[in-house]
């Protein structure tokens, strides 16, 4: 009896001898990682010479303009005498510039990481859950850690505590570097809550380093 003829689309003998392992996964780690890629991290010592940075670049940047303007005072003085000219910028004036710019970038940075946090969130319930996950969350967020102490009079006044705020840890020697990262804080507080609905005002106090005290003043509603 004559042996039947091949099929003509039949695989290689090698390939249909090779073996197979049982149970092998049919997805590998390898596919795992192309569909859930590592998160890319950043060192916190990063974190903290951008923030070096940029109080530098405003306060050179605040200091040119502030040049710019008392020589254009000056020269309005020459040519037209002082009395309807304005009076120079003084260093408290610089300070002050210094102070609300950095506020103002604080105000931004809050505001977007409120935002980008509370997407999924349920409707808080009242000021004071707003308040707790602006301390956990929002807190966490920028600073790699939670408030460590949250007081209220229950009457729109909060005391927010960080007993070892980061931007304070690392020099002992602080300067004005200190106030402007307590003004740089205010003002993240400030923007996340005026993202979150709630309307206030916000003062820092680090005058006991590494402690930051902020003190939130609800506005009354109009």
């Amino acid at each position: 009896m004559d042996a039947p003829a091949p099929l003509p689309h039949a695989l290689p003998s090698t390939l249909l001898a090779a073996p197979t392992r049982a149970g092998a996964p049919l997805v590998t780690s390898a596919v795992l990682e192309l569909a859930n890629p590592p998160q890319k991290q950043v060192a916190r010592v990063c974190y903290h010479l951008l923030a070096v940075e940029m109080i530098r670049s405003i306060e050179a940047s605040t200091s040119y303009r502030v040049r710019r303007s008392n020589d254009t005072v000056a020269q309005l003085a020459q040519a037209d005498g002082a009395a309807h000219v304005p009076p120079p910028l003084t260093s408290e004036d610089e300070q002050e510039m210094v102070r609300a710019r950095v506020e103002a970038i604080g105000m931004h940075l809050g505001a977007g990481i409120a935002a980008r946090l509370s997407r999924n969130k349920l409707r808080f319930n009242d000021t004071l859950d707003v308040i707790k996950f602006l301390c956990k969350d929002v807190w966490n967020a920028l600073w790699d850690k939670q408030i460590d102490n949250l007081r209220t009079n229950h009457k729109g006044v909060f005391v927010l505590q960080d007993k070892a705020f980061r931007p304070l840890c690392a020099d002992k020697d602080l300067g004005s570097y200190g106030a402007l990262q307590g003004a740089f804080a205010a003002g993240a507080v400030r923007g996340a809550l005026d993202t979150l609905g709630v309307r206030a005002t916000t003062t820092a106090d680090v005058t006991s380093p590494p402690l930051c005290v902020l003190h939130v003043r609800i506005a009354p509603a109009p």
